[in-house]
């Protein structure tokens, strides 16, 4: 069976699979030959790209300070203009206005939450009294191939690892 006849039967589908490949020089020739770096051009582009990159990241320090001081000035002017509610006063006497308000809540009268709240079947897993609950529950899988094979680049044996996911 090919792997993708294996991954198939597996479940996965490889349109959906992450592919990792790794190479690996094993052995080189003689080494006649100098070892030669990027040169001139390489430094000139590489300053270029750092320089351009530092100014990007000014004007994005700007924005982001300029949105922090924003956001503070709209905490400051919520602080001023809020109301504080009354628990026994109608929510419609507050309407349009902004407005904070601090009640307190009879634990007897929340409802009780437990697993098979959820469908979940179990010993007592948990239970818990609150106005609102949520439960996520998820699952990561994943299964490794690995294939490899060896190949001559010129002088050189390289072996080459590919890992899918």
């Amino acid at each position: 069976a090919t792997s993708a006849d294996s991954s198939r039967d597996r479940g996965c589908s490889m349109e959906n699979s992450n592919v990792y490949t790794e190479r690996t020089e094993i052995s080189s020739g003689s080494g006649s030959g100098r070892d030669r770096g990027p040169g001139i051009c390489g430094s000139i582009f590489s300053s270029i790209l750092g320089i351009t990159t530092f100014f990007a990241m000014l004007v994005l320090l700007c924005w982001n300070e300029k949105s922090t001081v924003c956001v503070s000035k709209a905490y400051v002017a919520a602080e001023h203009e809020y109301q504080t509610a009354k628990c026994d006063t109608a929510p419609g006497s507050y309407s349009g206005s902004l407005v904070h308000f601090s009640c307190p809540l009879n634990a007897e009268s929340l409802p009780k939450w437990t697993a098979e709240s959820f469908g979940v079947s179990g010993d007592q897993l948990f239970s818990t009294n609150a106005v609102k609950i949520a439960q996520r529950v998820e699952m990561y899988q994943c299964v490794e191939d690995v294939h490899t094979k060896t190949f001559k680049q010129g002088d050189r044996t390289v072996e080459e690892k590919s890992y899918t996911y």
